[in-house]
């Protein structure tokens, strides 16, 4: 180190990517190849080896770039050799190339994350154990059995299994703990916490970790495909019995040739067609499925016909053009040799069940965008108009929308009709012909056909020359019987319905109390901000009238010849400026009620230091930390402080003798904690400061008791004010 001189092997040149008898600048191993974002990092490990007694051995994992331009990751591990006086001699340290095992512990952690991911977000309960306890599970597993992690967690396999199956998985685990030829693929009973039971297939693997066998299992539940198969054994007789009397439709179809074997009465009034014509043609069954559903139904189709479970929603055109919901459960039935033979299902008609689905959806959305509204922080009311514009056209599924509302004769507006707006016979609210029997007789204007629209309607376009509307849903906005404005949406790809309107008119009913909360902040904001700027007014006053004071004193001063009046004099002006600092402050400040306590603490300070250190032999010390204070503690505050220093700066250093003369400021918790002192000759230790005869003094401690606080002299290394008090004061 004291010679600069730096030696790296050839390995270590080798990793660093440079040349044997290639130049090396002075570093560890050598900065310049350190990766910038690196650089302090190491940088700063360096520095603490030099230090005298800084660490002995540092290392860091950091990147190089080389001379090829590519990055390599290094571990490098230094140590600092020292003489006797602990001086740094040299620095020796070794350089190991870690890119290989950096990017293989990315690798595995990204594959770690994949099959985490896998195993919580999989459908299917998986569940691990070991020594007959769980381990391990997803949260399918805590689902399909009823239990808690922490309930799970340690509880025996057998507990899971339903009593009469338990001897039977019982001897399984025995037998593949044994290492046993068992059957990897079975059904059997589960046991919920509520103390249900019920079907479930079961998939088995095992593995060794840490030299223990763990059993993995992936379970689902069969309960309805066991119930449905269980119900397809049934006889014909008591099938059709059955049939007959419920008001879902069933149906069964020969697997081989498709024909309809039997349908029940409630097809011809959920399809809409006659038995007699799908036993005619079963391909009619799947003809009126609504054609956005066709291809998911056809694939469905094509997977039972391979043996699968249907189970779907899909949407039916009836012949009269009605638009209905079905659930379609269908089950495979095979025979004792295992082949499909037959294919029995149901369809449960849930139109009415789609419809509340569609009510409750939408009920959702408008909740969330009243939230939304409500919510926003300090909107202004043009604000939540526009905001209310686009919810509006959410709710509706519409591409445009329009709000204009009204209060105290000002309008706020956004959407198509901002361009459009023309004067109408309603004193209240500018109009055009599209808006008077909204706005004047209160009435909702439906239209899914403009072909249908009034005869006073003028054909408007949307603005900007877009396409002109072929849709629209146009309603008041009322408040009352008092209509504030209108609200609409345009061009739906559907049809609006009822529930449309229903739905904005909630809306609109919602917003309209949002707008008048807002409007109201706004008339109240501006009413604080008048009071505010009255406020400032008086404080400015209050402090202008206090600089009359200050100057009446200062010219009475001059015209005093014995010192001590005009000391006097000086005195009281002081006294005021110190009142006066704090209206200033309150003056400038957006707070009225409180000041910045230690800015007004350093500013006076210093300015009475500017007044009375004329030869410049006082020096001036401050640790003030930010203390907010309301102003009737600051006035007091102002004045103690005042008469504090100006006895420092008096009586502390005679004969022109220099010195310190500290304040000090803090807070811990509710209590302020107010420092003055000097390192002057001090008080007397005779003199009690409560008993002479002087003004300061005694406003000091007048002053102490006002705050609420306790107030110290000591008298060591010359004088100190130590006052304690409570901010609640």
């Amino acid at each position: 180190m004291p010679t600069g001189r730096q030696y790296l092997s050839d390995q270590a040149l080798c990793i660093l990517g440079q040349a044997p008898d290639q130049p090396i600048e002075p570093g560890l191993p050598s900065l310049a190849l350190i990766h910038p974002d690196d650089l302090p990092a190491l940088q700063a490990r360096v520095s603490q080896l030099y230090a005298a007694h800084g660490a002995p051995t540092a290392r860091m994992e950091c990147r190089v770039r080389r001379t090829d331009g590519t990055i390599r990751w290094v571990d490098i591990r230094a140590a600092v050799d020292r003489d006797a006086d602990g001086k740094a001699l040299k620095i020796r340290g070794s350089v190991l190339d870690i890119t290989q095992q950096r990017q293989a512990n990315a690798a595995l952690g990204e594959s770690e994350t994949k099959l985490r991911a896998i195993f919580e977000s999989s459908t299917d309960a998986i569940g691990v154990s070991a020594r007959g306890v769980h381990i391990l599970f997803n949260p399918a597993y805590l689902a399909m059995f009823g239990y808690a992690a922490e309930e799970l967690y340690g509880k025996p396999v057998l507990d899971l299994i339903a009593p009469e199956a338990r001897a039977d998985i019982a001897q399984k685990m025995r037998a593949r703990a044994a290492g046993g030829v068992v059957a990897n693929n079975y059904e059997t009973r589960g046991l919920r916490k509520d103390g249900s039971s019920f079907d479930m297939d079961v998939r088995v693997s095992t593995y060794e970790l840490n030299n223990e066998q763990n059993t993995l299992v992936l379970l689902r539940d069969i309960s309805e495909q066991k119930q449905a198969q269980e119900a397809l054994r049934l006889s014909e007789q008591l099938f059709r019995q059955l049939a007959e009397n419920v008001n879902e439709v069933m149906w069964v179809r020969d697997y081989a040739s498709g024909a309809i074997e039997y349908v029940n009465p409630a097809y011809e009034r959920v399809w809409g067609r006659s038995r007699e014509s799908l036993y005619k043609d079963p391909s009619t069954f799947a003809d009126e499925v609504y054609p956005p559903d066709a291809e998911t139904f056809r694939a469905a189709l094509h997977r039972q016909y391979a043996g699968h479970y249907l189970n779907m929603q899909l949407r039916l055109v009836r012949p009269d053009g009605e638009l209905r919901w079905v659930r379609i459960h269908s089950y495979p039935v095979t025979g004792e040799t295992g082949s499909i033979f037959r294919l029995v299902g149901i369809a449960e008609d849930i139109t009415e069940r789609k419809q509340q689905e569609e009510l409750n959806e939408l009920e959702q959305r408008r909740l969330k965008s009243v939230l939304k509204l409500s919510q926003m922080p300090r909107a202004s009311t043009q604000q939540l108009v526009d905001a209310a514009a686009e919810e509006i056209q959410q709710l509706c599924g519409s591409p445009h929308g329009l709000i204009i509302y009204m209060d105290d004769k000002q309008i706020f507006s956004r959407g198509l009709a901002a361009a459009h707006l023309e004067s109408a016979a309603s004193p209240r609210l500018p109009a055009s012909q599209l808006w008077d029997d909204a706005i004047q007789q209160g009435k909702t204007l439906l239209l899914n056909d403009l072909r249908d629209a009034p005869a006073n309607f003028d054909g408007l376009h949307l603005p900007g020359g877009q396409a002109p509307m072929h849709r629209l849903l146009l309603l008041p906005v009322k408040q009352g019987e008092s209509v504030l404005g209108v609200a609409a949406v345009a061009n739906k790809p559907a049809d609006y319905t009822q529930l449309d309107i229903n739905q904005l008119n909630l809306m609109m009913e919602e917003c309209v109390k949002i707008f008048a909360r807002a409007r109201a902040e706004e008339r109240l904001q501006a009413s604080l901000d008048e009071k505010n700027a009255l406020l400032k007014e008086i404080h400015h006053r209050v402090k202008n009238n206090m600089q009359v004071m200050i100057s009446l004193l200062q010219m009475q001063a001059r015209q005093v010849d014995e010192e001590r009046i005009r000391a006097m004099f000086y005195e009281c002006k002081d006294r005021i400026y110190s009142m006066a600092l704090v209206h200033e402050q309150l003056y400038g400040s957006n707070n009225l009620a409180q000041i910045q306590f230690g800015d007004y603490l350093e500013r006076l300070v210093h300015d009475l230091h500017g007044t009375y250190n004329i030869t410049g032999r006082i020096r001036l010390e401050m640790r003030i930390q930010p203390v907010t204070l309301p102003i009737e503690l600051a006035v007091p505050c102002g004045l103690m402080i005042n008469e504090m220093v100006t006895n420092a700066y008096k009586h502390a250093f005679p004969g022109g003798r220099a010195g310190v003369v500290s304040a000090s400021l803090n807070q811990q918790g509710g209590e302020i904690t107010l420092t003055i002192g000097d390192d002057g000759v001090g008080m007397p230790a005779g003199v009690a400061p409560e008993k002479v005869d002087s003004l300061g003094l005694k406003l000091i401690h007048l002053l102490a008791r006002q705050v609420g606080g306790a107030l110290t002299l000591e008298r060591e290394n010359g004088t100190r004010f130590i006052l304690r008090f409570p901010l609640a004061s």
